[in-house]
């Protein structure tokens, strides 16, 4: 795909629903192509005229397919033999050019990325396969998203920033979820209404497919148009495709397969547990609130489950662990190798599990609290500096093999085993390991601390290396306060999140958007749990282009 991009900046909030506008009857134009039909050879004697497609019907405009999604129209047209579609979508400010692979006479065409309140002229150009061409065009002016948005604050942004859509999952318990897609100037070119809390967003450009986990238990997947739409949930609620699961929570990872990856909690009782933080050596038999990862396919039979308490050491414990156990958060299936990694927050560890023996095979974690028997799998680190991640989030596995995190740094980076305060304030950071797993070591390599004094996100947030520039983008997810100072004080929501894109050549940030709330109309503000970048809403097979 060839994308070209530009920038952007504001928001709307004002209706109840997407865009129902229709093009004008009587300002659509239908032009064929000017000059001489074109001919193919039947032998050597002769020639056989053939003909320019005609259009039949159309072009019409309609709304998604999913009502729950913004600024998206889908333009209908046929022709009377099959012709190829290709779309030149002019703003007034900006062309883009955006060719499909169908050959049909029947075409559903989505016109995704669109500017809110906005006039727009799309030209159709259908091909025949003899190479003869038909234009039509119309017109209509894109709606406005009538979710109540944040108040995004742009505070940098460089000429090298990556280009791409910032897909942004956003909400809080006072208002409806919305899946933000932005430009690098914070303007919105798409949203999806999802209502209910939303995590583990992601997209498979392969197929232009969104896929997340919603509350409560459900994990969709859909195009950003709302075609292909799949949904899961325990039982077949809501007329769902049946799991065999109590439930979903933290993630939604899919497989190319279409399978996917996500975890379910229940109590398990077990012969040795801690009494308390305070006392973490002194067991006693326990129930406990353990989780089970899972493996499902898309007919929603579970094909393999891994319950942690018999896989990790229920007798250690981190902070919290008396809550949630080992509060899994995030998997990276890797079943062309027989393993996935899963990240446990209240275990503060990282670690790779073998599919089909439950094998530890390491584990990246301070050292504290756990049984002699382990020493074989924990990783020794190497290199100075170094810091462990503690309560970490939605680990990142680069090309080059070394894993990203956010590392939240709860608890004063320390663990029940050992009380030796930090000596920094509550931080957060966005750092990357590089792991030998045949020298069983791991060493430090890029990490970076935002804002002066330090954000400090207690929960959810990701880090991310992109593609086409190899910055590294991360979420500052769960912040209570910037620049050292309440938010509430401040006059906003109480939490605020922000998205900061890093050099890691030379650690200075590239792009740092800050989403907050007005206190009176969201008290609470907001959280974001793993914001990405991509390329195009649409498809790898459907060509995007940017004209000059």
């Amino acid at each position: 795909m060839t994308v070209v991009w530009w920038l952007l900046a504001c928001h709307g909030n004002d209706g109840d629903t997407p865009p129902t506008d229709v093009p004008p009857t009587d300002g659509t134009e239908l032009t064929g192509e000017t000059g001489t039909p074109g001919t193919t050879p039947t032998g050597e004697t002769g020639t056989v005229q053939l003909p320019t497609p005609i259009i039949v019907s159309g072009p019409t405009l309609g709304d998604p397919l999913d009502p729950r999604i913004r600024l998206v129209r889908m333009l209908s047209v046929a022709t009377d033999v099959p012709t190829r579609a290709q779309l030149l979508i002019d703003d007034g400010d900006a062309q883009r050019r955006v060719t499909f692979p169908e050959l049909a006479t029947a075409h559903e065409l989505p016109i995704l990325g669109l500017y809110q309140d906005t006039d727009y002229q799309v030209t159709v150009t259908l091909t025949g396969e003899n190479g003869q061409d038909v234009e039509t065009s119309t017109s209509f002016r894109a709606g406005v998203i009538p979710e109540v948005l944040p108040i995004m604050e742009l505070l940098i942004d460089e000429p090298n920033v990556e280009p791409g859509i910032r897909i942004i999952p956003i909400g809080d318990g006072d208002i409806p979820f919305v899946v933000l897609g932005v430009d690098h100037e914070a303007r919105p070119l798409w949203a999806l209404a999802t209502r209910n809390d939303t995590k583990a967003v992601s997209f498979d450009a392969a197929t232009g497919r969104f896929g997340y986990l919603q509350a409560p238990n459900t994990i969709r997947r859909e195009t950003a148009w709302g075609s292909d739409a799949a949904g899961w949930a325990p039982g077949g609620s809501g007329g769902l495709t049946a799991v065999a699961v109590p439930g979903f929570h933290h993630e939604a990872a899919f497989e190319s397969d279409g399978t996917f990856w996500s975890l379910y909690n229940t109590d398990v009782a077990v012969s040795e547990f801690p009494v308390s933080e305070q006392t973490p050596l002194v067991l006693r038999p326990a129930t406990i609130s353990s989780d089970t990862v899972v493996h499902i396919a898309e007919d929603g039979t579970v094909m393999g489950r891994w319950p942690l308490d018999q896989i990790f050491p229920t007798t250690r414990i981190g902070y919290d662990s008396l809550e949630q156990w080992a509060h899994p958060n995030a998997i990276i299936p890797l079943s062309d190798e027989d393993a996935f990694i899963v990240s446990m927050r209240h275990q503060d560890a990282v670690a790779r599990v073998r599919q089909s023996t439950s094998d530890v095979e390491w584990v990246l974690a301070n050292h504290d609290g756990w049984p002699t028997e382990w020493n074989d799998k924990l990783l020794t680190p190497i290199g100075t500096p170094f810091g462990w991640q503690y309560h970490q989030h939605a680990p990142f596995l680069a090309a080059d093999g070394s894993l990203y995190l956010y590392d939240n740094g709860n608890n004063d980076r320390t663990t029940p085993y050992s009380h030796s305060p930090s000596p920094l304030p509550p931080t957060s950071r966005l750092v990357q390991f590089t792991v030998d797993p045949i020298a069983m070591t791991v060493e430090q390599g890029f990490s970076y601390v935002a804002g002066n004094p330090p954000l400090y996100s207690q929960a959810l947030g990701n880090c991310d290396v992109l593609p086409a520039t190899g910055h590294v983008y991360g979420t500052f997810a769960y912040l209570y306060k910037e620049n050292g100072v309440d938010n509430a004080t401040s006059g906003f929501g109480r939490r605020s999140v922000r998205l900061i894109e890093v050099d890691p050549t030379t650690g200075t940030a590239q792009w740092d958007l800050r989403l907050k709330a007005d206190i009176a109309v969201v008290p609470n503000g907001y959280q974001v749990d793993r914001s990405f970048v991509i390329d195009s809403l649409y498809p790898a097979d459907v060509v995007e282009e940017w004209l000059p």
